[in-house]
């Protein structure tokens, strides 16, 4: 089972469309997230469950995109430190580029989010999609965890 929200970015005008899976458990885990993005400079309080030692709270888009921060908007994921924005993090290396493609126009950003098992709540692995508003397209996909640094979803096995 599945259900759709629609969550509110961090300015009002900005909304997202959260799509989520039912756990077993009978919680909710984020399948992707969808909308308009544009810059939106300063930081907005942020939030987040179920992340590791290795693990940040992650925007899946991001809060200088208008992406929400709360843990309760479905944006917010454990996401492995080197991949977010450790030193060439492949997520904050995208952001970098969606943000320099971006300038003062708006663009839709689109991310799904791929687990490894049925009942996981940790990202596996991200697939980002963004359209400019030139008609240009980009994507990205982007692993949750670090070669050569131990993977938090193994070490729990």
């Amino acid at each position: 089972m599945s259900r759709i929200r629609i969550v509110m970015g961090k300015v009002p005008d900005l909304k997202f469309r959260v799509t989520e899976n039912a756990l077993p458990s009978g919680g909710f885990r984020t399948r992707s997230i969808e909308g308009q993005i544009r810059y939106c400079p300063g930081r907005g309080p942020h939030s987040g469950n179920f992340r590791s030692n290795f693990d940040h709270y992650g925007h899946l888009i991001a809060d200088q995109f208008g992406g929400p921060g709360d843990a309760a908007s479905g944006n917010i994921v454990a996401m492995h430190g080197h991949a977010n924005n450790g030193a060439g993090g492949q997520y904050k290396r995208m952001e970098d580029d969606v943000k320099r493609l971006l300038f003062d126009r708006e663009a839709f950003m689109k991310v799904d989010v791929g687990y490894k098992a049925t009942a996981d709540l940790r990202p596996h692995v991200f697939e980002v999609f963004v359209r400019f508003a030139n008609g240009m397209h980009s994507r990205w996909r982007i692993f949750n965890f670090y070669p050569g640094i131990p993977n938090p979803a193994l070490a729990k096995r």
